[in-house]
């Protein structure tokens, strides 16, 4: 029988980051800085699992299932094939810096309920490494 554990945490709110339309610029042209979701109806997307349940819901907010081409958990490989033109990566903007791919281009989606936040969480009054303290002491500041 394992023992009741309860741990304390802290943690670090990060700010929130929108999702953005990731594709091969000779493929699709949105002229646009964002786009509507509606925009996205009927084109293959390529998603993280992650994200999965969020882009079900806001596409159901508009009447329209989404078109999943690919489901996988490795933001480069989603990258990789939305620069080779096979379909349109949605992910979280800070994930476009992974690639520097000169033929991506992207939109942020212009739908509220399409936002990621992640957390920095750490059990609070358990050792911490020095540079666990320095990277937290970076956050902090």
């Amino acid at each position: 029988m394992l023992p009741n554990l309860i741990y304390i945490v802290e943690s670090i709110h990060l700010p929130s980051e929108p999702m953005i339309a990731v594709y091969c610029g000779d493929t699709y042209n949105y002229n646009n800085n964002s786009i509507k979701i509606s925009e996205l109806e009927d084109k293959p997307l390529l998603i993280s699992s992650k994200f999965k349940n969020m882009l079900f819901e806001a596409c159901e907010k508009y009447n329209f299932e989404p078109r999943i081409l690919c489901e996988i958990n490795d933001a480069r490989s989603l990258l990789l094939w939305a620069s080779s033109g096979m379909g349109i990566a949605i992910v979280p903007k800070d994930w476009i810096d992974i690639s520097k791919n000169i033929n991506l281009k992207y939109n942020e989606i212009n739908e509220p309920s399409l936002v990621t936040r992640s957390e920095i969480i750490w059990t609070k009054d358990k050792y911490l490494s020095s540079v666990a303290k320095h990277f937290l002491d970076e956050f902090c500041r």
